[in-house]
């Protein structure tokens, strides 16, 4: 197992070396985001392998990493829902192997599998009350929805790659 990319290996080749080959690695396929901050709605679908987010100051790189957090569980900022709006939704859907650590907990908590390989982690803010939490269309507490998101971390690269990665990227 290498420890990062080698000189003429992509960052995308590295990750699929790492522990993915076991079935525990994850993937951010996409982010739709509904009535956050600035973002009426927006869809995002991401192709495997490295993506880099980049922009001018104020570009709304930082309302896209907000609102993955908020879909994972993450406790929302105070401005998030769109001003005028009733509420406001984050969708993050993530490929995942039959052996993710997600998997076991949605075993333990007895929520339903991801199908097809893929789980759906979604938060709605409203306006004028609480947020609510689903994971694959099913009601969890944010708390549920944090653990079984892992903060992110673990469904977006296989552990251990995301250090190597950035540093030779």
């Amino acid at each position: 197992m290498s420890a990062g990319p080698g000189i003429g290996e992509s960052a995308p080749a590295a990750a699929a070396a790492a522990p993915a080959a076991e079935g525990a690695f994850g993937r951010l396929a996409a982010l739709e985001i509904r009535s956050i901050v600035l973002i009426d709605a927006l869809d995002l679908s991401f192709a495997p392998g490295l993506t880099v987010l980049t922009g001018e100051t104020g570009a709304g790189k930082s309302i896209l990493l907000d609102a993955l957090g908020f879909a994972l569980g993450r406790k929302p900022r105070r401005d998030l829902v769109l001003a005028g709006a009733a509420q406001g939704s984050a969708t993050a859907l993530f490929e995942i192997g039959p052996r993710h650590p997600a998997l076991a907990v949605m075993d333990e908590l007895a929520l339903a599998p991801a199908e097809d390989g893929m789980l759906v982690c979604r938060r709605v803010a409203r306006a004028d009350g609480p947020a609510s939490a689903f994971v694959n269309d099913q009601r969890v507490s944010a708390e549920t929805l944090a653990r079984i998101g892992a903060g992110g971390g673990h469904l977006a690269l296989p552990g251990g790659t995301q250090r190597p990665i950035a540093d030779h990227a």
